[in-house]
């Protein structure tokens, strides 16, 4: 397995696991939790923390049902990713510059292409998939396509699918790929893990 290189870190056999605090859309659109949720990752010895980055309007339609069930079933999945979209760009700078102030690696799943340029101005070291885009090949070729280590998220994904993605990021000249094995079941019980797969990802791709 080759080895790849994110920011000063080396990913793959006989490197130190490489850990990341994800963070998500966790700061509730609020650039104080942000910061926040850094000086945790930072205080817990992670090599890097990992956001999502999006706004509402370019990842569903207004009224789209929301695919989870809190109770409050009035709400559209709008309603619910806009509650979380509210950083701005000038936060996002913000954000980077103070991981690098408190020496943690930074970077970001991007849902669309705005986001994956947005990312790119501010110099993320690597990108993300999620497991939700791994079938959106015109995303994943445009994140292919800045030349930097891609992470993908393989929940609920086929052989076939992750094939398909892997396939695009090296038909854009990239080769620095780190699959995820991923259950989309939060928290997962350790009965569910099924971490042997990791071996089976590996041995294929």
């Amino acid at each position: 397995m080759a080895k790849i290189k994110i920011g000063d870190i080396l990913i793959g056999d006989d490197e130190p696991c490489f850990t990341i605090a994800e963070a998500g859309a966790n700061h509730d659109g609020s650039i104080e939790k942000a910061l926040k949720l850094i000086d945790a990752a930072k205080e817990s010895k992670v090599n890097s923390i990992k956001f999502q980055t999006y706004k509402a309007s370019k990842l569903t339609t207004k009224s789209a049902p929301k695919y989870w069930d809190d109770g409050k079933n009035n709400e559209t999945q709008f309603d619910v990713f806009s509650k979380l979209d509210g950083l701005t760009n000038d936060n996002w700078h913000e954000i980077f510059e103070y991981s690098k102030k408190k020496d943690i690696m930074c970077f970001s799943t991007p849902f669309d292409n705005d986001s994956v340029d947005l990312l790119y101005s501010l110099d993320v070291p690597a990108f993300k998939i999620a497991s939700a885009d791994i079938t959106d090949i015109p995303l994943i070729k445009f994140i292919a396509s800045k030349q930097l280590p891609v992470f993908i998220s393989t929940g609920m994904a086929s052989d076939n699918e992750i094939s398909e993605a892997v396939d695009s990021i090296k038909n854009q000249g990239n080769n620095d790929i780190i699959i995820m094995h991923c259950i989309t079941s939060y928290p997962t019980n350790f009965e569910d893990a099924n971490l042997s797969i990791i071996r089976s990802l590996k041995n294929q791709f």
